[in-house]
């Protein structure tokens, strides 16, 4: 197949490392760290694994403290990190949304992951509205390597083959909602499908992993040779 014909992948293909080359996730990960806004796919992860972990450990019946405290400190770091004014990673989204979630209590109980399903939502769109079309025109099909990847060990990332993200279809029911005017103004209890991973439990944490570890490349490569 010549290299006009490949299509350009969408954002789910892309996170799930199952697209294309040049389109690959190392690339993505490697442009989201150019841009300044790798926080926006580290958040994405990370609220996914918290909601691995409370689901994980909230099937144990009843919750030991020592498990319900590791969900409690999941969720903390998860909104220090991100959600905090000022944290060292915070993703941007809408004051109301930051609020409903720095208000909620830390428990015990640890909040329930569906409190993060509007804040996943918007940061997947800003990803797939804002970062997306640049990252696909940044890179030609006859680009295998950025600048920047070249230089960088890539991670071994190969997610298994049960995974699928539901979050593509985000983009245009939520445009059509939008259209006739009845978006969902805060229903956490409506399905998660606008922005959850749907991914098994090993390749989830190995492709966590591998992300981590390329991070670890990047930043360590950006404070060698500034």
């Amino acid at each position: 197949m010549e290299t006009t014909d490949l299509r350009h992948p969408t954002l789910s293909e892309i996170l799930l490392d199952i697209s294309p080359s040049p389109w690959t996730l190392r690339a993505f990960m490697a442009h989201l760290s150019q841009r300044h806004c790798e926080e926006t796919l580290e958040f994405t992860l990370d609220a996914e694994n918290y909601a691995f972990v409370y689901n994980q450990l909230a099937t144990k019946s009843p919750m030991q403290r020592d498990r319900s405290d590791r969900v409690i400190s999941s969720w903390q770091k998860l909104i220090q990190i991100y959600i905090a004014p000022g944290g060292p990673r915070q993703v941007n989204m809408s004051s109301r949304e930051r609020d409903h979630l720095l208000n909620l209590p830390c428990g015990p109980p640890a909040p329930h992951p569906s409190e993060l399903a509007e804040s996943r939502r918007i940061i997947y769109n800003l990803m797939n509205d804002s970062i997306l079309v640049p990252f696909l025109e940044s890179v030609s099909p006859m680009q295998h390597e950025s600048p920047l990847e070249e230089r960088i060990p890539s991670p071994d990332i190969h997610p298994q083959p049960s995974v699928g993200w539901d979050a593509a279809q985000s983009v245009s029911s939520r445009n059509a909602r939008e259209s006739e005017g009845s978006v969902d103004n805060g229903n956490r209890n409506s399905p998660l499908s606008d922005s959850v991973l749907h991914i098994s439990p090993g390749g989830f944490h190995h492709v966590i992993a591998a992300c981590k570890r390329y991070w670890e490349r990047v930043r360590r490569y950006a404070t060698l040779h500034p």
